[in-house]
């Protein structure tokens, strides 16, 4: 009976942060570009998806070592790492978005002196 549930739990886990990546795409991305500001709803689809996955990934590594033996080493092992999967896919979907994409890179420190050089102009540094 545990066996089942602990896989019942670990094909819960693996759907809800399927459905995690499937809301988070459509929430950020379009076929056309980026959106910057998904609806609150969608916020709430992804959150609600992430709470579930890494719940039910910690309920069945819980379950597993309830079971003992050579199913629940099995098992936790199997829980264990869909348990880290999730939150780390929970972590990354769920925070703020970050744009790593590099910023302009700094402008030089120009001498107290410099003019720039003009078209025509005879003034250049």
């Amino acid at each position: 009976m545990l066996k089942s549930g602990v896989v019942l739990l670990l094909v819960t886990a693996a759907l809800f942060g399927l459905a995690e990546v499937w809301f988070a795409f459509g929430a950020y991305f379009t076929l056309g570009g980026s959106t910057p500001d998904p609806p609150l709803g969608e916020l709430v689809r992804i959150d609600v998806c992430a709470a579930v996955s890494v719940g039910a990934a910690t309920l069945s590594v819980v379950l597993s070592l309830i079971i003992r033996g050579r199913w629940g080493l099995l098992f936790a092992v199997l829980g264990g790492i869909g348990m880290i999967v999730a939150i780390l896919l929970a972590l990354v979907i769920t925070s703020p978005q970050v744009d790593w994409r590099p910023g302009p890179e700094p402008a030089p420190d120009l001498p107290s002196n410099y003019q720039p050089c003009y078209s025509g102009s005879g003034k250049c540094n």
